[in-house]
């Protein structure tokens, strides 16, 4: 685990910002506080008591540029924090993963970013939802290996920045409001 996360962290440029979708008990915001200092690196993790881990163990290192902050990604309507990179452990329900697909094409109109994705196949990206099919529309893949990520089990994607008068998708819009994607609503 420890030499993903150095390679991962490796992705985000100097003085750059990770975010982590489903950070647990922080073990990536750890690795950075020590490894790479100049990155902010900022966590959303649903469970009280890994978040009030990762707090604490960051505390005890001193990591001022890192942060946890307790969320729900299936139903909040916070936008998420432009990053650099965003990467993701897919521990989340369909209608989770749903949300979050639709928060990243919310996130695609605020800045480019890499979106590095574990834990993930093909198939349940392309059935995911409709967030995840107009996201694709802004995203080209990353080969794993040009970026020294394991080909088996990651995913990659440089997300283009998108330009509201390029975008926006009003679906993508009142669905990041409401943490509900409409054409999956739609066809029940």
């Amino acid at each position: 685990m420890l030499r993903l996360s150095v390679r991962i962290l490796s992705l985000v440029p100097k003085g750059g910002t990770l975010l982590d979708l489903g950070a647990g008990t922080g073990r990536m915001l750890l690795t950075a506080a020590l490894m790479r200092p100049d990155v902010r690196c900022v966590g959303m993790e649903v469970v009280a008591e890994r978040v009030r881990l990762a707090r604490q163990a960051l505390r005890s290192l001193g990591a001022e540029r890192s942060c946890v902050l307790q969320r729900s990604l299936g139903n909040s309507a916070l936008p998420l924090p432009v990053s650099d990179v965003v990467y993701l452990f897919n521990p989340f329900s369909p209608a989770t993963l749903a949300a979050v697909f639709w928060s990243l094409t919310q996130l695609a109109n605020s800045c480019a970013f890499l979106l590095v994705l574990k834990a993930m196949d093909h198939a349940v990206l392309e059935c995911a939802s409709s967030a995840w099919l107009f996201l694709r529309q802004c995203m080209r893949p990353v080969s794993c290996r040009a970026v020294g990520l394991p080909a088996s089990g990651f995913l990659a994607w440089r997300v283009q920045q998108v330009s509201p008068t390029q975008s926006a998708c009003p679906r993508a819009r009142r669905s990041h409001l409401t943490g509900v994607d409409p054409v999956a609503k739609a066809r029940n």
